[in-house]
């Protein structure tokens, strides 16, 4: 545990995370009663030399979500292709975790928009998504 701690402090300095922030953020958690669930976070750049507006980033989204689709239908057969393109099942996940990043990085890219362009704090709006996920018993708590 304390290994984990260290290995984790180290991580956080070196993205410039200061205690204070981590702490502030438990206490956000705590105050929201979601320390008890389980949380992924993967971290995405910030598309900095493009200009995305809502819409171009909606259509933008869209096309990822069908090459997504497109990737899984050819691992599963379902593209109608006699011949189609035959990867191993190595492959095909590589292939639909690529196009799902894709639609995760597309998705935070909206998220900003709406921050940054908008003034909207999504963060405002995560409990509220949390609970809904609880009542539709999509998540559990630990």
């Amino acid at each position: 545990m304390k290994t984990e701690y260290l290995e984790l402090m180290e991580e956080l300095d070196d993205l410039n995370i200061s205690a204070d922030e981590i702490r502030e953020y438990i206490e956000q958690k705590r105050e929201n009663n979601f320390l008890n669930i389980k949380l992924k976070t993967i971290s995405l750049p910030y598309l900095n030399s493009i200009s995305p507006t809502i819409e171009s980033t909606a259509l933008k989204l869209s096309e990822e979500q069908g090459e997504l689709c497109r990737a899984i239908g050819k691992f599963r057969g379902m593209n109608g292709e006699k011949d189609g393109i035959k990867l191993s099942e190595d492959e095909a996940y590589k292939e639909i975790t690529k196009e799902l990043l894709d639609v995760a990085q597309t998705a935070i890219t909206m998220i900003l928009v709406l921050e940054k362009q908008h003034g909207i704090n999504v963060e405002k709006y995560i409990k509220e998504h949390i609970e809904k996920l609880i009542s539709k018993g999509y998540v559990e708590a630990l």
